[in-house]
């Protein structure tokens, strides 16, 4: 006899849906689970999009109807903002960039940013500028080609929070909370707190309880930055006044190698008005020097006692252009001597310096 046995197998399609059904279903899942990954993840795009096109917007008005790029960046306010810009806004904004190719890219630091800062509390110092005619952009013997932001604002109320110039800081902040709802460029609650905080460390008791209310209105779930929280405790205790009588013993000097009573005279002469100039005249002078009786040097008289002149066409454009090149890459922070005889940079006052020898254009 023949034993034939037979074995029936399924066929491949079939095994692998029948026998996985459940496999399938949590398949299904996945893709769905993927699916409505890919759709918040265009939404998170789409809104980080949204967010770099408004910063684009901004960063391209701040530098739009720039004629002259010199003249820009000599106005201490263009200056100011451009720093604070490259230092605060920018390194946000290139955080957000999935594929950035500029991670290697030199931007500004913290330091020039607090120069940048002293320079602009230097000017409203000496000349008794206010709040509002900085804040708008005018700056006496410039064009107005810039108006500082909220942040802008908050980072020089900043400066003079720290040295316990409460008014001025207050002035500053004042300004930046009437632009914040405008530019949106810090957080509206910020200021708020540091309003209740510098108000009462000014000793308005009333009007700090008001910007406190103000905030707690507005900003229930407001929680104070960590440098902030000290002070916002101290304001707490609504002994405004009392804390403004040893918050002043504490001001910090805007010159502080000068007393206040020096300090304000150089104020008031740097303001002027100078004494009516007489007998000043313009003549050409060559020293007997055999070259210089060939082009002799332009000399104007400015001022008599002391003698003070200058000189017209001394170097020509090109040279001029010649010795900024070959001197940028030695630049150095100009240093003073001070009183006790110690050489340092100073805050209140900054300038770049290089010494250029005769080497420096040897076989050129």
């Amino acid at each position: 006899p023949v034993l034939m046995a037979v074995v029936l197998l399924p066929s491949t399609s079939c095994y692998n849906y029948f026998t996985s059904t459940d496999a399938m279903e949590d398949l299904y899942d996945l893709e769905l689970f993927l699916v409505r990954y890919l759709e918040n993840y265009i939404k998170e795009e789409q809104n980080i999009l949204s967010l770099l096109s408004g910063r684009y917007e901004q960063a391209a008005r701040s530098l739009s109807n720039i004629v002259n790029r010199e003249h820009y960046v000599a106005n201490p306010i263009n200056s100011f903002s451009l720093l604070r810009r490259l230092t605060q806004d920018w390194p946000k904004t290139l955080s957000l960039l999935s594929h950035n190719k500029l991670k290697d890219l030199t931007l500004p630091t913290e330091e020039d940013m607090a120069g940048a800062v002293r320079a602009l509390t230097r000017l409203q110092d000496v000349y008794s500028l206010s709040a509002t005619s900085l804040a708008s952009g005018h700056l006496p013997g410039t064009h107005k080609t810039a108006v500082l932001c909220a942040a802008d604002c908050v980072a020089v109320a900043q400066l003079y929070y720290n040295r316990h110039d409460f008014q001025l800081a207050t002035d500053w902040l004042l300004e930046a909370l009437g632009k914040v709802h405008h530019d949106r460029t810090c957080p509206p609650g910020l200021i708020l707190e540091n309003l209740f905080i510098t108000t009462c460390f000014e000793g308005d008791q009333d009007l700090s309880t008001y910007y406190l209310q103000e905030l707690l209105e507005k900003y229930p779930l407001y929680i104070p930055p960590d440098h902030l929280v000290k002070d916002y405790n101290l304001a707490l205790t609504g002994k405004c006044q009392e804390i403004s009588d040893w918050k002043k013993l504490d001001k910090i000097k805007s010159v502080p190698e000068l007393e206040q009573v020096e300090i304000d005279e150089y104020h008031r002469m740097c303001r002027g008005p100078l004494p009516a100039l007489r007998e000043l005249q313009c003549h050409l002078v060559h020293y007997n020097h055999s070259y210089l009786r060939l082009q002799p040097f332009k000399l104007e008289e400015l001022y008599l006692e002391p003698p003070v002149v200058m000189f017209h066409d001394v170097v020509s454009d090109d040279e001029i252009a010649h010795f900024r090149k070959t001197a940028f890459s030695s630049m150095k922070r100009a240093k003073i001597v001070l009183p006790n005889g110690t050489v340092s940079a100073a805050l209140y006052r900054t300038s770049h310096i290089a010494w250029l020898e005769d080497l420096c254009d040897r076989g050129q």
